[in-house]
């Protein structure tokens, strides 16, 4: 019997039918190349009140995002993934990184002369958005590599 109504096959659109039209490739700027949002960002990092957040493995920047809307200022983030951090620096003002976490030698250079007033925070799982589930799973040592485990503990040494 054949199948009616909304969902039957006949009804359905299939992706390889439809028409393909590619547009040119734009290269936004990143928020922090605007002037008044870079003074804006820099004195959040200043001011000790505004909880700070470093986004390792930060993809577009989504969970950030949510941060920044809660208040938290995002110092920097990191991401091997060319397009993504691009559109992390286009919605989020912070330092990117676009490169593979493990061959980040000196992980103090991802904070390296920023005027960053960072504090231990209350809540550790929070401060490196990325890391803190491997953490708190306990699972670190079998879910991280070496070069990460040496970058989350030198980011949270710092703060």
């Amino acid at each position: 019997m054949t199948r009616r109504g909304r969902y039957s096959s006949d009804n359905l659109i299939r992706s390889e039918d439809l028409p393909t039209m590619r547009g040119t490739c734009m290269q936004l700027p990143a928020k922090i190349d605007d002037l008044e949002e870079k003074q804006r960002w820099e004195q959040q990092l200043r001011d000790h009140m505004v909880p700070k957040i470093v986004d390792l493995f930060c993809g577009a920047g989504g969970m950030s995002e949510g941060f920044v809307n809660a208040g938290f200022a995002v110092v920097a983030a990191v991401d091997h993934e060319k397009y993504a951090c691009e559109t992390f620096a286009t919605n989020i003002p912070a330092r990117v990184i676009c490169t593979d976490i493990s061959r980040i030698e000196d992980p103090a250079t991802i904070l390296e002369g920023l005027e960053c007033n960072c504090r231990r925070s209350t809540l550790p799982g929070i401060l490196l958005r990325g890391a803190s589930t491997y953490f708190k799973s306990g699972r670190g040592t079998a879910a991280c590599g070496a070069g990460t485990q040496r970058i989350i503990s030198t980011v949270l040494s710092f703060h």
